[in-house]
């Protein structure tokens, strides 16, 4: 495994696929992009590890990726010039606006909780229903609100990618973005995952 730290036995036996997070920050320390996946080893082939934002999107739709390799103008130096996602029946969908090292903006939606956000003890609570919370912005009062509704748990979760992750301030997987000095790591991923499914980007 190199570098990496892989997951214990008990999660990894279970598991269909693997995938990274691993969130790069930029010199300012603020993250703006997202590596599509990470290279492994020196190993070709076999060698890159999709990012969970890029795998959980791929098996949830069954479509597939394919980037394309070239080199500088120079001819000195090896970079990826073309990402793009092909769906089940071999059809290009949409290509990804990548830089050279197959990363790329991360459009976020607001602060966090922007997205749905289903605490862990409604989750998997022993209900028929849950509570999912989700930020908005009240134009009368200029402030945000996070009001929850209630919902069927079987029916909201059916058809949904989920990523599932510690957002309690004393874990501290807190990360700086443009829009918060404090944004859940959890959530980064989560963006990423939802800007794929929007098929939206920066």
């Amino acid at each position: 495994y190199g570098l990496w730290t892989p997951n214990i036995d008990l999660l990894q036996k279970k598991a269909l696929y693997t995938a990274s997070f691993v969130a790069n920050q930029d010199r300012d320390g603020y993250i703006r992009r997202y590596p599509l996946f990470y290279r492994s080893g020196n190993r070709l082939g076999l060698s890159y590890i999709p990012s969970l934002a890029l795998q959980s999107y791929l098996i949830a739709k069954q479509y597939r990726a394919e980037l394309t390799v070239g080199k500088n103008k120079q001819g000195t130096e090896k970079k990826i010039t073309d990402f793009s996602i092909y769906d089940a029946d071999n059809k290009l969908k949409y290509k990804i606006p990548i830089d050279s090292s197959a990363r790329v903006l991360i459009k976020y939606y607001g602060p966090q909780m922007s997205l749905p956000y289903i605490p862990a003890k409604e989750f998997f609570s022993n209900t028929e229903t849950i509570k999912v919370f989700q930020k908005t912005f009240n134009k009368g009062t200029a402030s945000a609100e996070t009001p929850f509704q209630v919902v069927n748990k079987k029916d909201y979760l059916k058809g949904k990618s989920l990523i599932v992750g510690a957002t309690a301030i004393g874990v501290y997987d807190l990360r700086t973005i443009p829009l918060e000095a404090n944004y859940p790591g959890p959530e980064i991923h989560l963006t990423m995952l939802a800007n794929l499914f929007d098929e939206t980007f920066v």
